[in-house]
This record gives C-alpha cells, structure tokens and sequence, in this order.
C-alpha cells in the first residue's frame, strides 16, 4: 500500500474513532451516565494517536474537533446538572493540552531517534573503514570476515 493512502486511512481511522464516540454520546440516555463517563475517557485514544503519529498540529487539529462535538453535547444534555458539566469543560481543556504535550514529545523523540541513526551510521562508517585499513596493514583478506 502506498504511503499516501495509509496515511488517508488512519487520519479518516482517527476522524471515524471521533465521530463513533461523539454518535455514541449523542445517542445514549443522560440516565446512563456511566457510559458517558467512559465516552468521555474514550476521546483520549483518537487524540493521542493522532498527536503521536503526527505531531503536534494533527493531535490539536484532533482535540479541537473533539472539543467542537462534544460541548455541542454538554450544551444539548447536560446543562441542567452544572457541577458535571463544569467537569465535561475541564476535561476539553485537558484534551486540547494532552493533544500538544503528546505531539510535542512525540516529535522530540522522532528527531532523537533520527539523530542516533544518523551517529550511528556514521560511527559504522567510520568503524568499518577502521577495521578495513587495520586489516590491510595486517594482511588479511577482508571477503571472509564478519564486521560487527
């Protein structure tokens, strides 16, 4: 599969995860509080993928858009109870700051990866070259010997 149309599959994955939550929020009796309660934890999962997959952008972009749907949501069902729903908007904002911690360190950790490849790879370099002139001076043929 082509890497364009993975990607394509796993942001409409991500969309798809946060439109299946926010229908299943929309859908259930406020009686059944419990289950909204694990919607709610639910949007974590699309967020945090989204922010350590791509970066910080797509993890906020993905809160946002969670943020948008689910006040809708508090707005339609839970305004007549104030003490929860004061605790549904904390939770927005904890979204939205997961969202740009996860992706901010997720981009970190990639750049730290590249680098150690990177120094890997020029150390290999420079070992194999080494040990290449070390057995020219000694005499050895270099076809039958495992380079580590």
């Amino acid at each position: 599969m082509k890497p364009e149309r993975q990607t394509l599959i796993r942001y409409g994955g991500i969309l798809l995860s946060i439109l299946v939550i926010s229908l299943l929020h929309y859908q259930t009796s406020t009686h059944l509080r419990y289950l909204h309660e694990i919607y709610q934890r639910a949007y974590y999962i699309p967020i945090i993928l989204a922010a350590f997959a791509y970066g910080p952008l797509a993890g906020f972009a993905a809160s946002v858009l969670t943020s948008i749907l689910y006040t809708f949501h508090i707005q339609r069902d839970w305004s007549a109870f104030p003490v929860y729903s004061f605790n549904q908007y904390a939770e927005i904002l904890i979204f939205n700051v997961i969202a740009l911690v996860v992706g901010f360190l997720s981009r970190k950790e990639k750049r730290q990866r590249k680098l150690d490849r990177k120094r890997t790879l020029e150390e290999g370099g420079k070992t194999s070259s080494e040990a290449k002139s070390k057995t020219r001076v000694l005499g050895l043929k270099t076809t039958n010997m495992p380079m580590n």
